[in-house]
């Protein structure tokens, strides 16, 4: 208990150097210990702090023409620890990959030949290898670590999962950083909103964060196996919550409608959404502005150029991205759509970046087999949850829950955007959201081995 109090306070006076008071200070000598005791322990860490750790990636090492983040030390430590372990101690007979596996491998190969077919283009090649490495290579190898450990570690679901959930309170720790400096104003903070995300580079990231993860809460919440933690859960789910109203962003607001739509047909789960319903409502009502934030980002005139030209030039994005795919079949490489934007764009001089939606995004930089596979990911997994869902003898199962998460995901991607790697900048890759995505992805694909599909 000490030792705890010493480690949050250590973090708000060290404020914005707190990521080396917590990675030197204090981290690594109970990684060490952990990492001594059980390797494993360092990848559960690592997830429970990740919001935490992503947010100072612009704190980055320059190593020639590329940048080294925290994040990304950390991630190849773990991966280089797991691969000796795995090279040491796997039985090679054991049973090969699945499906699902499979498809995640072809991922990568689609992709690199992308990467190589883009060579002949005038796009940033620097930015283009800094987003596969973050976007596919540290996701697909982060895949196949969980799943290695979900095979050599007993219940590591439930400590995953777990993990997860908890993960919000780092994102808290930022929250508080980046509140604090805007006064803990409501209007400052929606008007800020595209420059902080609670651990994210932005809201619309964290949204994505939140999407993913939001109906794990109700499961663990509802489930017996976590009565001895349940003062932390409910805790982490309040602050999920707090944090996602108050990034007044539209998909987040609509996405989390969609899954507590979903998570009501699961009867265990109606007290759960009745709190917080009940929560938003009382919130709403004290913090009054709140209500007249919100109407103005829904229904906001088109003098409101912050908000409805955002709109727009998604559309416009949209279109242009749907036509890049039968232009630039094979991509245009990581980070492309903006040389394409340059050139074909309605409005070349606005920056984009992106397409702002998923699968145009997955797309545009990868080719148009890229993102098939993707999709053809997605539906596998969800095919694999529902079957699971149906065949484990736990009513109230998991596989339940990530049916939810798949579909606000899939939602979000649509609606509002995302990559599997946002670049802010040129030194800041943000990839934390889909690197929980691959993990719950790894999860449904270990327990499938154990059902005939």
């Amino acid at each position: 208990m000490g030792y705890g109090l010493f480690l949050f306070t250590g973090i708000f006076l060290a404020g914005k150097y707190s990521i080396y008071f917590l990675l030197g200070g204090i981290l690594f000598p109970i990684l060490l210990y952990n990492t001594l005791k059980n390797f494993s322990n360092i990848v559960l860490f690592y997830i429970v702090f990740l919001p935490f750790i992503q947010h100072f990636n612009f704190y980055a090492l320059k190593a020639g023409d590329f940048y080294v983040t925290p994040h990304m030390f950390i991630q190849f430590i773990i991966l280089l620890m797991v691969f000796s372990n795995f090279i040491i101690n796997h039985n090679f007979n054991q049973k090969k990959l699945n499906f699902l596996d499979k498809l995640i491998v072809f991922l990568v190969v689609a992709t690199i030949f992308s990467l190589i077919y883009a060579n002949s283009l005038p796009v940033n090649h620097t930015k283009r290898w800094l987003l596969f490495y973050t976007g596919i290579f540290e996701n697909v190898s982060f895949y196949f670590v969980i799943l290695y450990l979900l095979k050599t570690q007993e219940e590591f679901t439930k400590k995953i999962i777990i993990s997860i959930v908890i993960s919000s309170l780092s994102s808290l720790l930022i929250a508080y950083l980046e509140l604090g400096n805007l006064g803990f104003n409501l209007i400052k903070v929606y008007m800020s909103r595209m420059v902080i995300g609670f651990g994210f580079r932005n809201t619309n990231l964290f949204g994505m964060y939140s999407a993913i993860i939001f109906p794990l809460y109700f499961y663990v919440l509802a489930n017996k196996k976590f009565s001895n933690i349940k003062i932390i859960l409910w805790a982490s789910f309040i602050v999920i919550s707090l944090l996602s109203v108050i990034t007044f962003n539209r998909g987040t607001f609509l996405i989390i409608a969609i899954e507590l739509f979903f998570l009501f047909f699961i009867k265990q789960n109606r007290k759960i959404i009745y709190l917080f319903i009940t929560g938003v409502i009382l919130g709403s009502i004290y913090f009054n502005e709140l209500i007249l934030l919100y109407i103005q980002r829904f229904l906001g005139g088109i003098q409101e150029t912050n908000i409805d030209l955002s709109s727009l030039y998604r559309i416009e994005a949209w279109k242009l991205g749907v036509s890049l795919l039968f232009l630039f079949p094979f991509g245009l490489g990581a980070g492309g759509f903006q040389f394409a934007w340059e050139r074909f764009g309605p409005y070349p001089q606005i920056y984009l970046g992106t397409p702002h939606q998923l699968f145009l995004s997955i797309g545009v930089d990868y080719g148009t087999l890229s993102m098939i596979v993707f999709i053809l990911i997605l539906i596998v997994s969800y095919y694999y949850s529902n079957f699971l869902s149906k065949n484990t003898s736990e009513s109230n199962n998991l596989f339940r829950y990530l049916k939810i998460s798949l579909i606000g995901f899939v939602c979000y991607g649509i609606t509002t955007g995302g990559e599997l790697s946002h670049l802010s900048g040129f030194t800041a890759p943000n990839n934390g959201y889909s690197l929980l995505l691959f993990t719950l992805l790894a999860i449904i694909s270990f327990h499938s081995n154990y059902k005939k599909l």
